[in-house]
């Protein structure tokens, strides 16, 4: 194995990390049982790194971006649920304290 078949092979397997669990563990396999390492057979794995790499991209692209309510109705600040469970129409508070 040369030197710089050795340094590609370990920069593609330090790359698992970022891939989805099934390409993870087919392309480990794939490191794992590539005996001696020829650059074209580097390079196809590199290929498929890349592709794989591509997916997870796409993957979190297409994921819905979650945006948090600053002073939404779950919100803990003190205009959150109980101040407005408070105000009513007419301008009293709920609940009313006068018949306590």
């Amino acid at each position: 194995m040369s030197e710089r078949s050795s340094d590609k092979v370990r920069e593609l397997r330090a790359r698992l990390d970022g891939l989805t669990i099934r390409d993870a563990a087919r392309l480990g396999r794939s490191l794992k049982n590539l005996r001696h390492p020829t650059p074209d057979a580097v390079q196809k794995l590199a290929e498929q790194f890349t592709a794989a790499e591509a997916l997870v991209a796409t993957r979190t692209a297409a994921l819905p971006v979650i945006a948090r309510m600053r002073r939404g109705i779950c919100s803990l600040q003190p205009e959150g649920l109980s101040g407005r469970l408070r105000r009513t129409a007419h301008g009293r508070s709920w609940p009313a304290t006068d018949w306590l």
